[in-house]
Order: structure tokens, then C-alpha cells, then sequence
């Protein structure tokens, strides 16, 4: 088996969940993989963002097509590749960035992570700038990998100072656009970004081992990470 341990949760209508599961935490662990075991959910944190969004939406703080720059003026002056395949030429963007754009990758904005489009000169010059939200631990001392961005507010100023991808609106390309989404959230809550989702969103659903960094009591129920 290429995996330790596994768990599902199986809720028939109206019936209490189970949760079915086997194996352990880690190849060299005797704790049993449960319900109660904590793994990373990586790009699912998405739809947590687009939740979060739509609830500032229903709460009328913002709405889907306001212009980004509402709450992020460190965008006003956005340029736009000319042709990525040729090099980092740029023009001013003509389309106007909107929230709906960060939360469906169709922003424009590029992304860092090693893939197939990892050798792109933009998405290198993110790695450069350490425009690499996510990246901790040995990753930060990989080659060709910048010091990170110290913050959000950091990260935003870094990558307005970089042209996008793509005109707003036009392509769906995978992005950083739910990072920059999570700081225009703080930015109309005056709240910090896991408060907001611990208040609004993961508290009410009695969701209480959720979160971005694992609470020292609970680290024996993490699961161990493999690649």
C-alpha cells in the first residue's frame, strides 16, 4: 500500500456518520488513522476561501464583480505579459480585476508552484521574489527559491510589482489569487484571516481541530506527510 492509514466518513439520510477507517498515522507509527486524525488538505483551503468570501457577499460587505483594487490599491497599476513564451515584456492591463476573479483562478495572477508550467520566466521570477505562499520548512532553501514574503501585505506588494499572466477575466490559470483573496478578507474584516474562519465558519461547524497550524496538544494525532 503507498499509503499508511485511511479514513472515510459515510452518512446515510437522517442516520448518525461513520467512520470506516485503517491502517495507522505513519509507516513507522502504531497510533490508528481515525476520525480524529488531522491531515493537510493543501488546495481544498480554496473552497475555504470561497466560502468565506461568499459569507462577507451575504453579510453585504462585498460584492463578486467589485473591483479589487477597492481593497487592494498595491494593484492599481497592473501590467499584463505581452507574450509569456517570448519573455517578460509587458503592457498595461485593460480588464479590471474583480473579486470573482480571485476566487475562480481567472485573475490573472500567476503562480510558483514546481508543475508543468513551473518553467515559465514569471512563474521563476515568483520563486525569485519568494512570491511562494505555502512554502516553509527546507523549501525555503531550495536553488533558485528567494527569501519569502514576510506577510500578506509583503507578498501582495511583491507580486503587484510583477506584470500578470493574463488579462483579468480571460484565461482560468491556477493562481495565487486565493492568498491575495485571503488579505483583501482581513483587509474588510480588520480581522486576521484564520480569526475570521474560526468566528464565521469552522467554530459553527464544530470544527475545532481545523486550521493552519496544528495546537501542540493535538501534534500526536497528525498525520505524517509523504512525497
Amino acid at each position: 500500500c503507498n499509503a499508511p492509514g485511511v479514513a472515510i466518513g459515510i452518512c446515510h439520510a437522517g442516520g448518525e456518520p461513520e467512520y470506516p477507517s485503517a491502517g495507522t498515522i505513519a509507516f513507522d507509527s502504531k497510533r490508528r488513522f481515525d476520525a480524529d486524525s488531522i491531515c493537510r488538505v493543501y488546495s481544498m483551503t480554496k473552497n475555504v476561501t470561497r466560502i468565506a468570501t461568499l459569507l462577507l457577499v451575504e453579510d453585504g460587505k462585498l460584492t463578486l464583480d467589485q473591483p479589487v483594487t477597492d481593497y487592494l490599491p498595491e494593484f492599481r497599476n497592473l501590467r499584463v505579459l505581452i507574450d509569456a513564451a517570448k519573455g517578460l515584456d509587458s503592457r498595461p492591463a485593460e480588464k479590471v480585476m474583480t473579486i470573482r476573479h480571485l476566487i475562480t483562478n481567472s485573475s490573472g495572477l500567476a503562480n510558483w508552484t514546481p508543475g508543468s508550467d513551473s518553467g515559465d520566466e514569471l512563474h521563476k521570477l515568483y520563486r525569485e521574489r519568494g512570491i511562494t505562499p505555502g512554502n516553509f520548512g527546507t523549501g525555503l532553501r531550495r536553488p533558485e527559491y528567494g527569501p519569502q514574503a514576510t506577510s500578506m501585505e509583503d507578498m501582495v506588494r511583491r507580486v503587484a510589482e510583477l506584470p500578470l499572466a493574463h488579462e483579468p477575466g480571460t484565461v482560468l490559470h491556477y493562481s495565487i489569487g486565493f492568498d491575495v483573496m485571503a488579505l483583501v478578507i482581513e483587509r474588510v474584516t480588520g480581522s486576521p484571516y484564520g480569526n475570521f474562519l474560526h468566528e464565521r465558519l469552522w467554530g459553527p461547524l464544530r470544527m475545532g481541530s481545523t486550521g493552519f497550524q496544528v495546537a501542540r496538544k493535538d501534534a500526536g494525532r497528525l498525520t505524517t506527510n509523504y512525497d
